[in-house]
């Protein structure tokens, strides 16, 4: 998903392309659209000022070096601010670019952070992406033949009704168990 826009205000001190969206319905929640991010990043949680500014400034380092960016700003941030309202979201993408960058390892542990992080929201903008994270997660550990943890996903996942392309993945590994 690209930027929209340039938004150079006070809402976006640094107009980087990161366009802050209108609030969901009914839900307390924000959006930002990064270029390089399949996912947009989701605060699932109230953000004080200063977290939303120095993730601003982590999305600014991160398309300044683009392409491909530098994902280290983000595990900067996340260390940072460990109970981020935004973590769900980076994990989720952080776990895709490592992904498509062949950082298996780091995805693994992302898509980890993220699913451990939103598992149990209800809100289906946040719900969506830990089940994005946890499908991914299956797939590859599945791809590299864990099956031990492919199983233990799956216990954790039960009978979750999965959104969006999680629920493919996690079928077609519950199916490769079985076989």
């Amino acid at each position: 998903t690209g930027a929209l826009a340039r938004v150079p205000d006070s809402a976006n001190p640094l107009g980087v392309a990161a366009v802050e969206r209108p609030r969901v319905a009914s839900e307390d929640l924000r959006r930002w659209l990064v270029s390089g991010f399949e996912e947009p990043l989701i605060a699932a949680s109230m953000s004080s000022r200063t977290e939303d500014e120095d993730l601003t400034r982590a999305i600014a380092q991160y398309e300044r070096e683009a392409p491909g960016g530098r994902l280290g700003a983000f595990d900067e941030f996340l260390l940072r601010y460990p109970e981020s309202a935004w973590r769900v979201s980076l994990y989720t993408n952080l776990g895709l670019a490592n992904y498509a960058n062949g950082y298996f390892s780091r995805a693994i542990d992302a898509w980890h952070q993220a699913w451990l992080a939103g598992r149990d929201d209800a809100r289906i903008p946040v719900r969506s992406l830990a089940d994005r994270a946890v499908g991914e997660l299956i797939r590859m550990h599945a791809r590299v033949g864990h099956a031990e943890r492919v199983a233990g996903l799956l216990a954790e996942v039960g009978d979750r009704p999965l959104l969006g392309s999680a629920s493919e993945g996690v079928a077609g590994a519950r199916q490769g168990l079985w076989m």
